[in-house]
């Protein structure tokens, strides 16, 4: 009835099925996650008036599971960005560990459901609340970036009547910023 396509892995189809309403995909290294998308496979439409919500579980992830969405008849499919909302964009280092030292697995939930109780539970995930949670997120990184151009510069700085920066340290900054992003780092 459903399948699921973790980005840049094969489709899987090995659903796992808890009972008549609930069904769960394991992915592995959850770390590497991105994006996921769900799908209905076309062999089993839903009833009239039925819809399914769907759930994420981060292994060691304090937030336990997470409503991401829903699919349905009139929506057969969607994809869910998870890094920085489902999955934390810093991951600590206890969930690390959790995740490195018990080679675990994160795992979709689907609940199948009236559609009326699917609409009701993923009205809370509108477009405006993901624009905000983007919007402070943007705002966190544009923060650590300029704290870190400051604290670079400030040692570079020439003391005097006017403190000066030459170009060329700016220029260095930029340089050493893109190469940390280019090998994955934060800043």
């Amino acid at each position: 009835m459903f399948g699921c396509i973790a980005a840049g892995r094969l489709v899987q189809t090995d659903l796992q099925q808890i009972d008549e309403t609930h069904f769960t995909f394991s992915l592995s290294k959850p770390e590497e996650l991105n994006h996921v998308v769900i799908f209905l496979t076309g062999q089993v439409a839903f009833p009239d008036g039925i819809g399914a919500t769907v759930h994420f579980l981060f292994p060691g992830y304090e937030k336990g599971w997470q409503l991401l969405g829903k699919v349905s008849n009139e929506k057969p499919s969607a994809i869910f960005r998870l890094r920085g909302s489902a999955i934390p964009s810093k991951l600590s280092s206890n969930t690390l560990n959790t995740v490195n030292n018990n080679n675990t697995q994160a795992i979709i939930g689907i609940s199948v459901e009236p559609i009326n109780q699917v609409d009701s539970q993923t009205m809370a995930l509108t477009p405006a609340n993901t624009v905000a949670s983007k919007s402070n997120e943007s705002q966190e990184v544009a923060k650590r970036m300029l704290e870190n151009l400051f604290d670079f510069l400030s040692g570079f700085a020439h003391v005097g009547p006017e403190t000066l920066i030459p170009l060329s340290t700016l220029q260095q900054w930029y340089n050493k910023v893109l190469t940390k992003l280019q090998n994955g780092g934060s800043i």
